[in-house]
């Protein structure tokens, strides 16, 4: 769909959304955008199985990434977690607890002590963590929020929720903390509106990765200033990786809307002149060869080295799951995925 010059193309956050039966319809979408390898991501800290279905699909696409998430539900500590997920061949970790609304169920803050063996055990083995931390603004302002925003529960005015900067200050407790961790903060950490203070960060914390994953807000910054999202990109080209934020679409409209993020995203790397995505004015930065090759796979597996995972293994995992399912449509779930996995 896109010309790549061949380089080739990691997309570094990915979600399966739906149940097993839609693993398949993830890896057809890999095809269909033709990046040579994905990083599916859990939300397990707001679906558990989440875990099942990520290791699941990698098993399924030999070659492909899987991050693990934290159970919030399981008699283990993070860390116990945190090593039998890597061991089963999970090849880092997400963290949806930064987004206000699982930041607000969890009641933790994310630079809390409880987190810190987890952090530790990361650091020490060089494996990254990806975090969601925050949102973009206008999630806080009722009057600017899209629709979509308050349809999914995303605004954030009624005095329950963390602010933005509250959040942004936990993730600088954890760089403190944790100053070796290969962190990753989607979606540029939501300060595609202050590329200085984005620099500044940058500089203050090496280990440090922004993923470019969109809210399309960030490339709305982007063009209102194009010299500048250029010289940024170029001077931190090693820190900057690629995603996309697809997941396991079917709806002809949802295609539809990831065949514009996708374009969207192509267009404002590869090339250096206007283009528009549904309404908007937008402009890309036509990077070089050379930057282009980091943000699109060098930087991402630089950070992840990939790790082996054994069917035996996997089963055993999901069966366990299965032990601890009560609910019904858990149980089947539970149930389709090792039907998947049996046929491999």
């Amino acid at each position: 769909m896109f010309d790549f010059k061949g380089i080739p193309v990691i997309d570094a956050h990915i979600h399966i959304m739906g149940g097993a039966d839609r693993i398949e319809l993830l890896k057809k979408q890999k095809e269909r955008y033709g990046y040579d390898r994905v990083n599916v991501l859990s939300l397990e800290a707001t679906d558990g199985l989440q875990n099942a279905k990520c290791i699941t699909y990698k098993l399924m696409s030999p070659g492909d990434y899987a991050f693990a998430g934290l159970s919030y539900n399981s008699d283990e500590d993070f860390l116990s977690q945190a090593k039998a997920l890597y061991n089963l061949g999970f090849d880092g970790f997400k963290m949806i607890e930064g987004k206000p609304g699982p930041r607000k169920k969890t009641g933790i803050p994310l630079n809390d002590s409880v987190y810190d063996p987890f952090y530790s055990f990361c650091e020490e083995n060089g494996i990254p963590v990806l975090l969601h931390a925050a949102d973009t603004a206008v999630f806080w302002d009722e009057s600017k929020a899209p629709s979509f925003a308050k349809e999914s529960g995303w605004l954030y005015t009624d005095g329950t929720f963390l602010s933005k900067e509250e959040i942004t200050r936990e993730v600088i407790g954890v760089l403190e903390k944790h100053r070796q961790l290969k962190l990753i903060l989607a979606h540029f950490f939501f300060m595609s509106d202050d590329l200085k203070r984005a620099g500044e960060i940058f500089d203050r914390y090496p280990n440090l990765c922004f993923d470019i994953t969109p809210g399309t807000e960030m490339y709305i910054d982007f063009a209102r200033d194009t010299a500048a999202a250029r010289a940024f990109f170029e001077k931190y080209q090693d820190r900057i990786i690629f995603g996309t934020d697809n997941y396991d679409v079917d709806p002809q409209e949802e295609k539809e809307i990831k065949d514009v993020i996708n374009s969207l995203m192509y267009s404002f790397l590869f090339e250096d002149k206007p283009f528009r995505a549904w309404d908007l004015e937008l402009h890309g930065i036509g990077l070089d060869r050379e930057a282009l090759d980091k943000i699109l796979h060098r930087n991402f597996e630089r950070l992840t080295p990939l790790q082996r995972v054994d069917k035996a293994n996997v089963i055993d995992f999901i069966a366990n799951e299965l032990g601890r399912a009560h609910k019904t449509e858990e149980v089947k779930e539970i149930r389709d995925i090792l039907a998947l996995i049996s046929d491999l």
